[in-house]
């Protein structure tokens, strides 16, 4: 143990936020990391009294290591200050995760740090709680897809959590080539044997790495109508080919138009040349074989 090193003014300028702060506070030489001086936060935090801690290194007393100090000590170097740095270290047996602000002081000419230390173990335990209460409830939703993905500057995308609704939408699907069309497009379609889905990106933080995907789950008519919009269709002629998709007659869609049945079969024998077929009977398979355009089949 190093003898104390004794302070007389000019640190009684500090003394009053030295001593009353709520903050761990500590000063300590710069050249080894000898205690100084702690405040009583930083002593009651460490389960020891400040007099068995002046005179000791964090690193004697086994709260961190010379590798984590030599982190402060290179942020201060770099910088001037070592600030907001995150070590994570031993008290009494047990983790605590604290940050560290340091900054260079010289007392009776001697070079110190004077370092505030926030304890943050309970806010990543309730961090952790809270990820751990959203992920339950995302793995309770009905009919939509979650998907929480991770993504480098390589955009390659790590998969943080999906739901078991996603995981349906998404099988057989890598997702990096979904997140590619969806980056460029925003949202696409997609199918699996006869479930179909609407997928989009929700923006995040620009400087967030993480992006979210949402999968939802479409009725048959509603994927007709969005996909017909993606076909070089007139407005009148997305109608007739909706209904004709469903199983309406001429007849039917005549009257339900207000047109004349020859007008209905005019304009099918344009939607059957827009859109490649050749005869009634393949308009539906074709409208949800999701071939063409954004939408991308699984099968």
């Amino acid at each position: 143990m190093n003898d104390p090193v004794k302070i007389t003014p000019p640190f009684d300028y500090i003394k009053k936020f030295f001593w009353n702060t709520p903050n761990a506070m500590t000063i300590s030489l710069a050249k080894d990391g000898t205690y100084v001086d702690v405040n009583e936060s930083f002593a009651k935090s460490m389960g020891v009294s400040r007099q068995e801690i002046i005179g000791m290194t964090s690193t004697n007393m086994g709260w961190i290591t010379l590798d984590q100090r030599s982190v402060l000590a290179n942020e201060i170097l770099k910088n001037g200050i070592a600030e907001n740095v995150e070590l994570e270290g031993k008290v009494q047996g047990k983790p605590l995760l604290g940050l560290f602000n340091s900054t260079p002081i010289s007392i009776n000419k001697k070079a110190m740090w004077l370092t505030v230390i926030t304890n943050l173990t309970a806010m990543r335990r309730a961090r952790a709680y809270n990820e751990n209460i959203l992920l339950k409830s995302l793995t309770a939703i009905v009919g939509t897809g979650v998907v929480l993905i991770r993504v480098n500057r390589k955009r390659d995308p790590d998969i943080f959590f999906i739901n078991e609704e996603a995981k349906r939408a998404l099988r057989k699907r890598p997702i990096k080539n979904l997140m590619d069309v969806l980056f460029r497009e925003g949202s696409t379609y997609l199918t699996n044997d006869n479930e179909f889905y609407h997928a989009k990106m929700i923006s995040t933080n620009c400087s967030s790495p993480l992006q979210i995907i949402l999968t939802e789950r479409m009725p048959d008519t509603l994927f007709i109508k969005e996909k017909l919009k993606q076909n070089e269709l007139t407005p009148r002629q997305r109608e007739v080919a909706y209904l004709a998709s469903i199983g309406l007659s001429n007849k039917e869609i005549a009257e339900k138009l207000f047109i004349s049945e020859y007008t209905v079969k005019d304009h099918c024998k344009e939607i059957y040349q827009k859109i490649g077929i050749s005869k009634r009977s393949q308009l539906t398979l074709k409208i949800l074989s999701c071939k063409d355009g954004n939408v991308e089949s699984g099968n």
